[in-house]
């Protein structure tokens, strides 16, 4: 079992663990709401204790103040394996909605193939699968686009330049590097015709200096990866990390996709939006009857990642509402860290999983979390068949980047699409007002 190279799924478990996993989870949801004043409680008592470091005492006063704010918005609601499955569901409808509305592609779909892509363009001579392992080390940041693609390509540029990047058994811990750090510490590099330095082997400490700057674990998994010091696959632990651990398999496996893999996907998205489910479809892939394999980003049965968006969806807490004229996310600040919905909360000691290191109680919420994603992809239903007559259903994959999309859009959690958001809204004024002029006869001045 600590042999494995992808996290544990539903499967994997007893029937009795199963069915006590699910009890704990559902626990935690149907205890959302009266859970409140204790997570403010826990927050407060971390802002006020001294010997915290004052970045970390700043964090929790300001996440106490926001949820005494919105405690009002919780709900205790039972989680239940269907009704997480049923969300994602509806979440995954409401994006195919969109997309005939707007009469264009699913948002989401296709998502990690472009993702891979990303990665492809900037790890220069680092072996695909170890690129994006290290990628996927740095994934916890709070956007893909805005930390962990940025933070990839500067670190990847310091390592092909053959840069000295000093590790080192320093205890002391500050934030992770930032891709405004490391473009930084690029440039200073070169500057000091360092380029030729000799690599320094990185040891097994929690910290690294760039500069005579301590950073954190999460960047040293990276660089491990992209020395190959670490393998691809035991990374991002699939027992520990099972959440980065299955992004980079869904994107790993997105990148190693054939070209006929990726036009079945395309078109399985495709016809969501404006095909019939009695059409048949012409799969490229498929040489001979069968399932797709489990690696195979086709699959019903690929490993997904499960974050706190994902759990949000599972939540059934309200995904957006407004207070004071501002946009929140009762769903994502419920399931956050130290949050009244945290499932980081779920307690081992609450079910009959062995007493074993490499059964985890984040594994379990991840196995949990993983099988509502399939399931929603298998209520789906048929998108159509194939040459051989076999029914075609949506993969797992392309479930969790539609539902995590939809999901992110909704709160108000998606940075670009809220510029676009934006940038169409003026559109749509400044069109709109001059319509306006146009019916009531008024001639726009030369000059504007």
């Amino acid at each position: 079992m600590a042999n494995r190279d992808t996290p544990m799924q539903w499967e994997d478990y007893s029937p009795s663990e199963r069915k006590s996993i699910a009890a704990e989870i559902n626990r935690i949801g149907k205890n959302t709401k009266t859970n409140a004043a204790e997570s403010v409680a826990g927050l407060r008592a971390t802002e006020s204790k001294e010997s915290n470091k004052q970045s970390n005492r700043e964090k929790a006063g300001k996440k106490a103040n926001v949820i005494e704010s919105i405690a009002g918005t919780f709900k205790n609601k039972p989680i239940t394996l269907q009704g997480a499955a049923n969300r994602r569901r509806e979440a995954f409808g409401r994006a195919i909605d969109y997309a005939r509305n707007e009469e264009t592609t699913i948002p989401g779909a296709g998502w990690y193939v472009d993702h891979s892509e990303s990665i492809q363009q900037t790890r220069g001579d680092i072996p695909f699968r170890n690129a994006a392992a290290a990628a996927a080390a740095f994934s916890p940041g709070k956007d893909p686009k805005v930390d962990e693609l940025p933070a990839f390509a500067e670190l990847a540029k310091l390592h092909n330049e053959d840069h000295s990047v000093i590790v080192d058994n320093t205890s002391s811990k500050v934030r992770d590097l930032s891709s405004q750090d490391l473009a930084r510490f690029a440039t200073q590099a070169a500057a000091e015709n360092s380029a030729n330095a000799e690599r320094t082997v990185v040891s097994s400490s929690e910290t690294f200096h760039v500069a005579g700057r301590p950073h954190e674990r999460m960047t040293v998994k990276g660089i491990n990866a992209m020395r190959g010091v670490t393998s691809p696959e035991t990374t991002n632990d699939p027992m520990t990390a099972p959440k980065t651990s299955s992004y980079f398999h869904a994107t790993a496996d997105a990148g190693e996709a054939s070209l006929e893999e990726k036009i079945d996907y395309e078109s399985i998205a495709r016809h969501l939006v404006t095909g019939d489910p009695n059409q048949g479809m012409l799969m490229f892939s498929a040489k001979e009857p069968g399932k797709p394999a489990k690696n195979s980003i086709l699959s019903p049965d690929h490993a997904t990642a499960e974050d706190t968006w994902m759990q949000a969806i599972s939540s059934g807490q309200e995904l957006s509402a407004k207070k004071n004229g501002r946009n929140f996310s009762p769903a994502k600040r419920a399931v956050d860290k130290s949050g009244p919905g945290d499932m980081a909360s779920f307690q081992k000691r609450n079910t009959n999983l062995p007493k074993v290191a490499e059964i985890t109680g984040v594994g379990a919420v991840h196995a949990f979390n993983n099988k509502a994603t399939r399931q929603a992809a298998s209520d789906m239903g048929p998108v159509s068949f194939d040459q051989f007559g076999q029914n075609i259903g949506v993969p797992s994959i392309m479930m969790q980047e539609v539902s995590w999309t939809q999901a992110r859009r909704e709160a108000g959690g998606d940075a670009p699409f809220n510029a676009s958001q934006r940038e169409k809204a003026k559109a749509d004024n400044a069109a709109a007002s001059k319509r306006r002029k146009n019916e009531s006869g008024t001639q726009d001045s030369l000059f504007d």
